[in-house]
């Protein structure tokens, strides 16, 4: 089975954000609105974008849109970017209005999880949409990330995806989807998008910009901080570190009431109270926890991954589940997807309205 990576720490010092050259298309200016239409191409002189933006929501060039920011990073590193809003998702043709992207499509459900969008927690649909012009609700399909990942592929398939946004950065580990009620796969491979951004991704997509303009393959940027991917195997030359030794799977507490005092609770289990009995005086000051190396562990850090078990392991296990993916915080040189393993790097063109904040 494929295995999803996230890189979340690289050993190289991240590149300022403004320190890189400027694309060659910057001579065109700032747009106006980050076009939606072949019209409003022509308008700016394009005759391609270099960059196309698929998102859920209405285009709002607001600082609260997060495509919108994205959109206007990108074009301030000299990128013509377009943009896609609120597509109809039953075919590839809403997704062409724009023509093919010269370098990838960027891709988000929008601001909200598709899924809380469209539905609320009694699963019944919603019957409006803040993020849709009208408070429209149905302008967007169940989880939306994949949907608009498929169409993009089937629209122009030599195109990388690149996708971000919310549910790709909640999705990127094998998750419990609620709607469903079952443990899904990572988006990562739900969607077969080329690389995930997650968190603030202004940085990592800027990074990425530059060097699918400067023609490196996007199966080789694989030092990005804050991305995941997807890889059949682990590389030669690697070691590996069972995610077990790093947060041992240990039984599970009964939860405990909320309205029972301590005292309540040590009589359940047939014990007494020592606060109550005047024995619970703390003995000594408190002592601070002290982690070393250990000695007889020799690792290469930039060039060890944690194999963590896979996916169906975690799915029917629901102990295993619950501390896979705190192995990956706990051990901390690289954050893990629950499916594989992962590494340490070094390191719209809709019937929607678009306004510009005053």
């Amino acid at each position: 089975m494929n295995a999803p990576v996230d890189v979340s720490l690289f050993a190289r010092a991240a590149k300022p954000i403004t320190s890189y050259r400027r694309y060659w298309a910057h001579r065109f200016g700032p747009a106006p609105f980050l076009p939606m239409s072949r019209k409003e191409m022509d308008a700016l002189g394009w005759d391609s974008c270099d960059i196309v933006l698929v998102t859920g929501d209405a285009y709002v060039d607001h600082a609260s849109f997060g495509m919108a920011v994205v959109g206007r990073v990108l074009e301030a590193q000299g990128f013509r970017v377009g943009i896609i809003s609120q597509p109809d998702w039953h075919s590839a043709e809403a997704f062409k209005a724009l023509g093919k992207p010269n370098l990838f499509w960027g891709v988000t459900a929008g601001n909200m999880d598709s899924m809380i969008n469209r539905y609320t927690a009694d699963r019944k649909l919603r019957s409006d949409d803040a993020y849709t012009p009208g408070d429209v609700g149905g302008k967007r399909p169940d989880r939306a990330a994949i949907v608009y990942s498929q169409r993009c592929r089937e629209a122009f398939k030599d195109v990388p995806i690149i996708l971000g946004g919310i549910e790709g950065s909640l999705r990127r580990i094998a998750h419990y989807d609620y709607w469903s009620e079952k443990v899904r796969h990572s988006i990562a491979l739900d969607a077969k998008c080329d690389l995930l951004l997650y968190g603030n991704a202004e940085r990592a997509i800027v990074e990425v910009a530059h060097r699918l303009a400067a023609r490196e393959p996007v199966e080789d940027i694989t030092d990005v901080r804050g991305t995941a991917f997807v890889r059949r195997s682990t590389p030669e030359g690697w070691s590996e570190v069972d995610s077990t030794s790093v947060d041992t799977p240990g039984r599970v507490e009964d939860h405990v009431s909320p309205y029972m005092t301590i005292a309540d609770q040590a009589k359940a289990k047939g014990e007494s109270c020592a606060k109550e009995e005047g024995t619970g005086a703390l003995q000594g000051a408190p002592q601070a926890l002290q982690f070393v190396p250990n000695p007889r562990v020799k690792l290469n850090r930039d060039r060890t991954v944690i194999r963590l078990p896979s996916y169906e392991a975690v799915k029917s296990d629901p102990i295993l589940y619950a501390t896979t993916p705190a192995a990956c915080c706990t051990w901390r040189p690289t954050r893990a997807m629950p499916a594989r393993w992962c590494r340490r790097t070094a390191n719209a063109t809709s019937g929607s309205t678009r306004r510009r904040s005053r």
